[in-house]
């Protein structure tokens, strides 16, 4: 009796370890077509690729939403590519919609975003989050006020940079020394440059 419970207990382990290895040389084999169909395997490298792809084509759009002729795709690319890696980021601007793209952009490189509308939401988050980098704009519906953003930043996040991305230029420079850009390819210079002290560390 106990050896036909035994036998039967192993015919039932031997057909399932049968159909386990089945399972697996089918998966193999169908990943295997795939690489062949279409030429190369879906790694995180082709996944990278993909979200380069989709943020060069959301900078092309920043350009074209503020009437501007972008760089070549291949310029835009071998820019997000050096900006690439997880960055926390407050942009301050009382018109979010009209830096979305750019937005979108970076977060798909691995930018982590937070959004204030004005300085006092700006400062509340800045209370209690800690932040690699500040966007902001200058001009809102109540004039220059976006400048206030300086005094903002060093009273609670210290040397964090800040990078003035705005419709019109006031010049290259705030009177505080902190960089003002007009164009989606310049703010990602900036932002590259002001991240690179993070990689000095």
């Amino acid at each position: 009796m106990l050896e036909r419970i035994g036998n039967f207990l192993a015919s039932g382990i031997r057909d399932t370890l049968v159909e386990s290895a089945f399972s697996a040389v089918l998966t193999v084999l169908l990943i295997l077509i795939a690489a062949a169909l279409f030429g190369r395997w879906p790694n995180r490298v082709s996944v990278a690729g993909m979200n380069l792809e989709f943020a060069t084509r959301k900078t092309v759009e920043a350009y074209s939403a503020r009437s501007q002729s972008p760089p070549s795709r291949q310029t835009l690319t071998r820019s997000l590519q050096r900006l690439r890696g997880n960055w926390n980021v407050l942009w301050v601007d009382d018109h979010p919609e009209w830096v979305r793209n750019e937005m979108e952009a970076l977060s798909a490189i691995g930018f982590d975003f937070r959004m204030a509308r004005n300085n006092q939401v700006a400062t509340e988050i800045l209370e209690t989050h800690f932040f690699h980098l500040i966007i902001s704009d200058i001009g809102r519906s109540n004039g220059p006020s976006g400048l206030e953003t300086e005094d903002i930043a060093f009273d609670h996040a210290g040397r964090v940079p800040i990078i003035f991305y705005v419709g019109q230029s006031i010049g290259p420079k705030t009177p505080r020394g902190n960089a003002v850009v007009t164009s989606p390819k310049a703010l990602f210079d900036q932002i590259q440059q002001a991240l690179s002290s993070y990689d000095a560390v």
